[in-house]
């Protein structure tokens, strides 16, 4: 998948805020994984391991649709947003 070249400064400066936005979302998502995953999907023992409160570890998982409930790696994945934000200028 490339990249669509902006055509403008405003095109080129709202495309690299989208792309820092989804690479953000990415590390944490896989952060939020990883940490769950080590802990055996436990969230209290993962925020604890990360070193973050619990409020705010479960905050991370709603914001990436990220679900402990049966222990397995779900997760609403934004393919959308990032296939949309590619063809954008094409």
């Amino acid at each position: 998948m490339g990249v669509a070249i902006p055509r403008t400064n405003h095109e080129f400066l709202v495309a690299k805020k989208r792309m820092r936005e989804l690479a953000v979302a990415d590390l944490e998502r896989e952060f939020v994984l990883d940490a769950l995953e080590r802990n055996g999907w436990n969230v209290t023992r993962a925020a604890a391991e990360v070193g973050i409160q619990r409020p705010n570890f479960q905050m991370l998982m709603r914001r990436h649709g990220v679900r402990s409930a049966h222990g397995d790696r779900s997760v609403e994945t934004h393919d959308h947003e990032r296939e949309e934000f590619f063809h954008q200028y094409e």
